[in-house]
């Protein structure tokens, strides 16, 4: 299934026969074969070099993420059609949004088969939309096709707005992103909420990662109005981030990464805008549940309930542990500690790549309106790393995961292992990408498949944290370089000509 054939080599017969067929050939000849010229027509390029469908991401990634997305659309088509529904949780979501569109505004009152809503307010706006849609749930083809609309919108951004953007990623691995049976249960047969939540998520990403344009340093004016449209942009994502997380508590592990990108890279005070919106959404989107103070008490407690407490028979992660270490007081407390020093150990490696903390923060004490980061530039597929890598520390260190919470990064594993430095061959990153799925699709979970799931993931993260400076010192084949001109979100001379300008 896997089984790629290697590019041709651009050596004689003798430089040949030495090499091996690993994948990572294919990574290696990837730059060779983007210096074809590009005057050629796409199908002349692909005539003269058949294999360069596989490895070159300038010239070919549109069009195989182009071919992803349309088996995807047959693929969905023939699931909703084909596949019987499978009830979990969705009658609940619907007879607790039924609750609210008759009146109630108590969201203790909220309640369905399986209990009260633990979810924020855009949840039950979302499931309202969706009662309606299906009329109670008596046509629930309607809710299927309408997620199936969700799944594709949300490859879409993840292939064109977020994958594009990394010239590391080569087109042959992009299949892996569609091959996940239990990602299209979650979406179009379960139909849970963390699948409109991972969208808003990969929607605000796209806007993070769009580049600024290129500004002549002899338009200062121009290069101010460019400056804006950036913060702008950073401001409608986070606005989107917090929809997210209005509708499900998950999103805040992405939160980590948004607050040091935006301290670090825009300024102290820029950071305080992004957490205004981000409260200001919450509380506009709870409103109707936020009249009295009763109501706001029961809200809160429901909406953002960090004590929720998970049963053994539900997790997919922590079945290796024993339900009697499970159940322990202690190891939820644990395991908050380990996320916390974790995220320490990542936001310590990213000061260092920004000019190290010290220096960071002596910065923006002595001029909280300016950027810390002076003279760093900020790259999109930077961006879009570090939130993946504080979702995933997130996701190693959560009390339980449950079969739905896939979705949460599922898309991120083909970035880890391919769009980073990580240091593992590619062969490798198939083994880990298999583990996690065998992981999530066994239920109940067993000791083998949870156990799997935990060491995978957390090998993959100490690939990517490790992964440079095992390639600096030449255990590893390098990779190719990810960014370009054109892909940097915040120059370094932008800010710096601004601070000047302040000063004078």
């Amino acid at each position: 299934m896997f089984a790629v054939p290697p590019p041709p080599s651009q050596d004689g017969p003798a430089a040949r026969s030495d090499r091996s067929s690993r994948f990572t050939d294919l990574d290696s000849a990837a730059p060779a074969v983007a210096t074809v010229q590009k005057s050629d027509s796409l199908a002349q390029f692909l005539w003269n070099n058949p294999t360069a469908v596989l490895t070159d991401h300038d010239r070919c990634f549109d069009l195989v993420a182009a071919a992803v997305l349309a088996g995807e659309t047959v693929l969905c088509a023939a699931v909703v059609r084909y596949i019987p529904y499978t009830e979990i949780d969705f009658s609940t979501y619907l007879q607790q949004a039924q609750a609210f569109l008759d009146g109630e505004r108590d969201y203790a009152m909220l309640k369905g088969e399986s209990g009260p809503a633990n979810y924020p307010a855009l949840h039950i706006y979302l499931y309202s939309a969706l009662s309606w849609l299906t009329d109670r749930g008596k046509h629930l083809e309607r809710a299927q096709w309408a997620f199936a609309g969700v799944y594709l919108a949300t490859l879409a951004v993840v292939l064109f707005g977020v994958y594009r953007r990394n010239r590391r990623i080569p087109p042959y691995v992009l299949p892996l992103l569609s091959i996940s049976k239990r990602l299209h249960s979650i979406y179009m047969l379960r139909m849970f909420n963390d699948c409109v939540v991972m969208l808003l998520v990969y929607a605000a990403l796209l806007l993070y990662m769009i580049p600024a344009p290129s500004i002549s340093s002899s338009d200062p004016q121009a290069g101010r109005v460019a400056k804006r449209r950036v913060e702008q942009r950073w401001l409608l994502g986070t606005a989107l981030l917090s929809c997210a997380l209005s509708i499900k508590m998950s999103t805040l592990l992405f939160l980590p990464a948004l607050f040091y990108l935006v301290f670090v890279h825009f300024s102290p005070l820029a950071l305080l805008q992004h957490v205004l919106v981000l409260l200001t959404t919450q509380v506009l989107l709870a409103a109707p549940f936020l009249s009295t103070a009763e109501y706001r008490s029961r809200y809160l407690a429901q909406a953002f309930d960090f004590g929720r407490a998970f049963e053994w028979e539900f997790t997919v992660n922590w079945r290796w542990l024993g339900e009697e270490a499970f159940v322990n007081p202690s190891w939820p407390q644990f395991l908050l500690g380990a996320h916390a020093v974790g995220l320490l150990v990542w936001g310590s490696k990213w000061a260092e790549e920004d000019g190290g903390m010290e220096r960071l923060l002596r910065r923006a004490v002595a001029k909280p309106t300016a950027r810390p980061a002076m003279g760093k530039a900020l790259a999109s597929s930077r961006i879009a790393t570090m939130f993946f890598c504080a979702n995933l520390t997130g996701v190693v260190c959560a009390r339980s995961l449950h079969p739905q919470f896939y979705a949460w990064f599922a898309h991120s594993l083909v970035w880890m292992c391919w769009g980073t430095s990580c240091a593992f061959e590619p062969m490798h990153c198939l083994v880990i990408i298999s583990l996690v799925e065998y992981g999530f699709s066994v239920w109940p979970s067993t000791v083998n498949s949870s156990l799997g799931l935990v060491l995978s993931l957390v090998i993959l993260l100490f690939g990517v944290y490790y992964g440079d400076s095992i390639r600096s010192n030449g255990t590893a084949p390098p990779t190719p370089a990810a960014d370009r001109p054109e892909d940097i979100v915040v120059p370094p001379e932008r800010s710096r000509r601004s601070d000047e300008k302040k000063r004078n």
